[in-house]
């Protein structure tokens, strides 16, 4: 019987570790895109994306810079900044020290919120 229970105890463990990668929701987001300048050009990480208004997603496992330009007017660039997920320390609980490195390697230890962002850009003297 205590047997029994010492493998349920582990087996729970082992199968409910890496937290982060298993509940994350937020992996990626979508944000919104908007500037005072319409349809100006969206870079996400130097690479073009449309124009605005735009919706780009971005991951969480690298920080992404989002910029926005126009002829004209002085660029403008917003770095998301990623967050570690509250997900990753229920690996404490339940996954120990496998779950971390499962969600470290994965990338499910970092979240990103989605929103909005509406750049006003200015225009060149």
């Amino acid at each position: 019987m205590r047997f029994s229970i010492v493998i349920v105890v582990v087996l729970s463990l082992v199968l409910l570790s890496a937290c982060a990668t298993i509940l994350n929701s937020r992996k990626s987001a979508s944000i919104d895109i908007d500037c005072n300048v319409k349809a100006s050009t969206v870079r996400v990480d130097g690479a073009i994306v449309g124009t605005t208004p735009t919706r780009v997603h971005v991951d969480a496992v690298d920080e992404s810079v989002i910029s926005v330009e126009a002829d004209g007017y002085a660029a403008e660039s917003k770095q998301i900044e990623r967050y570690l997920s509250g997900w990753f320390w229920g690996n404490i609980l339940l996954g120990g020290v496998p779950g971390m490195l499962i969600d470290w390697i994965g990338g499910g230890m970092w979240s990103v919120d989605e929103g909005e962002i509406t750049f006003h850009l200015n225009p060149l003297d």
